[in-house]
Formats: C-alpha cells, sequence, structure tokens
C-alpha cells in the first residue's frame, strides 16, 4: 500500500463530497486507502459517506475531538508506507498526490506538502516558518508570509513546516518521532509536528510542482469566534513547548501591543468608513486574547 489519507471532518459535508471525488484524480498511479474520522457532524457528512462511498474507512469518532485527536484515532490503522493529512475542504489536482509520493521516494525527506491554491487558483499559505517576536515587532505587514514569497514552480524547497491541510508523512518517521500532540485541538499541530521531525534530523519539503486547491477554513468559519480563540491558545501553546518559560510573556506582549495598535488605526478608519468597524473589534479582541488564560469549549 503506497498511500493511506487520513481525512479529519466537522460539518463539511459538500466540501468533503468534492475532495473524495477529487482523490482518484489525484492519485493515478498508486494504491490508496482513504479513512474519513467524523466528529460528530450534524449535517449527514458520516451518511454520505457511507452511501456515495462505500469503499472509504468511516471512523465515527462521536464528539468534537478537534485535529490531532481525530487524526490519531486513524493512524495506528494506516497501512501505507506514507501517510497524508487531508484537509475536508481540498480538491486534489490531477496527479497532485502521485507527484508527492514520487518525490518522498526519491528525496528520502520525511515530508512534504504541495503548493496551495485558492478557488481563484492563487497561491495561499502553503508552508511557513515558526513563529518569531520580530514578527510582531518589526514586521506587522507579514512580508515574511508564504503568499510573499512563493517558490519558483517546478522547484522542491526545504520549509521548516507544511500547512496541515495537505501534509504527506513518511509512515516511519510518523512512528519515530510520535503522532500530533493531543494538546492541540486545532492549528499548530503541523507546526509542533514538522518541528518535531525536524529536532531529530529530518528534512520537510514543498513541492511547488503539486497543486492542490484549499477553500480554507471552511469548518473554522463555522465558529470563528472559537477558531480566532483557539489559533492564540495553539500559538502560546507552541511557544511555552519550544522555547524558554519566560518567552510566552515577550510574546504575548508583542502581540498584544500589535494589534491594540492596528485596532485603533482600524476603529479611526471606520469613523469614515464603517465597514472596518468589525476589523477593529477582531483586533481588539486579539489583543485582550494575550492577557488572559484562553480556556475555550469546542462547539458541537
Amino acid at each position: 500500500m503506497d498511500l493511506s489519507i487520513v481525512i479529519v471532518n466537522w460539518n463539511t459535508r459538500e466540501d468533503l463530497r468534492q475532495c473524495l471525488i477529487s482523490i482518484p484524480a489525484g492519485c493515478t498511479s498508486n494504491e490508496c486507502e482513504i479513512f474519513v474520522v467524523d466528529n460528530a457532524s450534524a449535517d449527514d457528512s458520516a451518511e454520505m459517506v457511507t452511501t456515495n462511498f462505500p469503499d472509504v474507512n468511516l471512523i465515527n469518532s462521536y464528539g468534537n475531538l478537534g485535529f490531532s485527536k481525530g487524526n490519531n484515532l486513524a493512524f495506528p490503522t494506516c497501512r501505507g508506507r506514507y501517510v497524508l493529512l487531508l484537509n475536508p475542504d481540498t480538491i486534489c489536482k490531477p496527479k497532485s498526490l502521485s507527484k508527492m509520493i514520487e518525490h518522498l521516494d526519491e528525496s528520502g525527506v520525511a515530508a512534504c506538502g504541495p503548493m496551495l491554491l485558492d478557488i481563484a487558483s492563487e497561491p495561499t499559505l502553503s508552508y511557513g516558518t515558526e513563529p518569531r517576536l520580530s514578527y510582531h515587532m518589526f514586521d506587522p505587514a507579514r512580508k515574511w508570509h508564504t503568499m510573499a514569497r512563493v517558490p519558483e514552480k517546478g522547484t522542491a524547497r526545504e520549509v521548516e513546516y507544511i500547512v496541515g491541510a495537505c501534509l504527506m508523512v513518511r509512515r516511519t518517521v510518523l512512528e519515530e518521532i510520535g503522532y500530533l500532540d493531543e494538546q492541540f485541538f486545532m492549528y499548530f499541530e503541523e507546526s509542533d509536528w514538522c518541528k518535531r521531525a525536524r529536532n531529530a534530523g529530518h528534512k520537510i519539503h514543498l513541492l511547488t510542482d503539486s497543486e492542490v486547491v484549499h477553500l480554507e477554513g471552511s469548518s473554522a468559519k463555522k465558529a470563528s469566534r472559537f477558531a480566532l480563540a483557539q489559533f492564540y491558545k495553539s500559538y502560546h501553546l507552541f511557544i511555552k513547548k519550544h522555547r524558554n518559560p519566560m518567552a510566552i510573556i515577550a510574546y504575548r506582549a508583542a502581540i498584544f501591543l500589535e494589534y491594540l495598535f492596528k485596532g485603533t488605526i482600524r476603529f479611526i478608519i471606520s469613523l469614515s468608513k464603517p465597514r472596518d468597524r468589525q476589523l477593529a473589534t477582531d483586533y481588539f479582541y486579539i489583543a485582550t486574547l494575550q492577557l488572559q488564560n484562553i480556556s475555550v469549549t469546542p462547539p458541537g
């Protein structure tokens, strides 16, 4: 078995349908198995999989376990040489997954991911670097951001992490360094796994000649305030885990000052452009998150 594909789903039935339809074209010349872990969706996602995709292995989690726990449910039964973490809001372009398998076969690296494209076929966030304090202090425009540094097509480049929407890992490495850290309900779990892989001496590659469409955040949009709070909860956890204990204080302070400043500017702009008022509110909310011990209850 070449590839085991694991898709964790929560209330994205139609996106999941399109994702499953796209997989055969994406994995043309390789043998693969598919697992869908359904986190107690209320939109009949599980029934859709059972009815329309009988060859897919459906795992009902009977609760909203989040991304890490959902994937970890399926990993022990994966038989493929490689394991693909795939979001339900993705569409695999022809041969995209086969190209990733071929690259892992040839390069020997621990993991790789494709170029992710938005619905307009423009590059979107595909990879990135670990958090750095300077991003908040000296680079508020985020010029370090992936979309400002789109690699030349046809090349493979070493990166610090691949976005978990489509991340293919070598199963032997997954077993060597461990599964996803279940402390991360959503966000930063792929950054953490890639960090652990690199700490163990492995490399992570972005494969630019493989392309997958990412509709981005379909589940998160259904619980946007929860998602925003969870992002910073996971951010704080990542810093505590991979930096010295005092670093989290500096990061919280830097993020607070950045978004207090951004919120103030947006609020002033909103006096003449009311449509900016919500963005100002969101920025102030992010600032306040840095002052509290974030506790969030997953949506049902």
